[in-house]
């Protein structure tokens, strides 16, 4: 009798086992799932995650890398996405978030993830300069909780393309791209193109200095005219929506318009001094924070 009961015993954690091992397979099958197939929520993951945050990315939303992991920043993503397009706020990826995210785009975003081993003084700067991404990037993707340290032979994973955005569907709005990016796309002494987004007015700036966001001038006389005409004919710190035109790159950002700082480097322009222009995640000079204003026209020129 005891023996008989050992066996139905046996019998049954085997069966057990067999389930557990169908569901970890089918749990591991996950990364093939097909987009829409499943409802998506913090803690899964898969290629259904990954084009998730594509286009999640694409909206204008960013969630960083697609990595295919549905983590903390990720299900905030979801949640912008599903307030500003009028859906239940609840950060999960039901059926009515899944009919609007399926209008999404995701052939203007490259996601290729390369891995890199890292090398006797490597540091994630001079990493991040070699692949032409930001550092900001770098941490997030390879969950690196001290960015002064990484360790020889250590494999990091590279995203294949930083910029975070492309509402390339309205021409109107530009690319949502972090300032550490922009920074290395528009270093001084190089012109770009300024629109204003609600009148769409253009004019053209060089960019002079700054660091922290992008201090620049007018170029022209006529420059100068269309930047007062834009602010109705006076100077302002009102904040802009704006999108700035650079390398055949539309990128979202915002001006103040305001002459300031006593440096009057281009002669002949009819602007004595600087103005500022902010792009997503750029900060003030003075204290080194966000300038929230700043930062929510940056995002309207965005299309958000």
């Amino acid at each position: 009798m005891l023996k008989r009961s050992k066996k139905i015993f046996l019998r049954y954690l085997l069966s057990v086992l067999a389930v557990m091992l169908v569901l970890i397979s089918m749990q591991g099958r996950a990364d093939a799932a097909t987009f829409g197939s499943r409802t998506l929520r913090q803690g899964m993951y898969g290629s259904d995650v990954q084009v998730l945050q594509e286009k999640l990315n694409n909206s204008g939303v960013s969630v960083g890398v697609a990595d295919g992991i549905f983590g903390g920043k990720t299900a905030n993503g979801v949640i912008a996405f599903q307030r500003v397009n009028g859906l239940l706020v609840d950060g999960i990826v039901g059926s009515q978030t899944f009919q609007v995210l399926q209008n999404v785009s995701l052939s203007s975003r490259q996601t290729t993830v390369t891995r890199y081993t890292v090398q006797w003084g490597d540091n994630l700067t001079a990493i991040a300069q070699k692949f032409n991404v930001v550092v900001s990037e770098l941490i997030q993707v390879n969950h690196i909780k001290n960015s002064n340290i990484i360790y020889v032979g250590q494999v990091l994973s590279i995203p294949g393309k930083s910029v975070t955005s492309d509402r390339s569907g309205d021409r109107r709005f530009g690319q949502l791209m972090d300032w550490e990016q922009v920074n290395k796309m528009f270093p001084v002494g190089t012109d770009a193109i300024v629109t204003d987004l609600l009148t769409q007015k253009s004019f053209k700036v060089r960019r002079m200095g700054g660091s922290l966001h992008a201090d620049v001038e007018p170029i022209t006389a006529t420059d100068t005219a269309m930047m007062k005409d834009i602010y109705g004919g006076q100077w302002s710190w009102e904040r802009r929506a704006i999108v700035v035109t650079m390398d055949g790159q539309r990128i979202a950002a915002s001006q103040n318009g305001m002459p300031h700082t006593i440096y009057d480097n281009i002669k002949n322009n009819n602007f004595k001094g600087l103005f500022c222009i902010h792009f997503y995640h750029s900060k003030k000079h003075y204290d080194e924070q966000q300038d929230t204003e700043h930062q929510a026209m940056v995002k309207k020129a965005a299309g958000l």
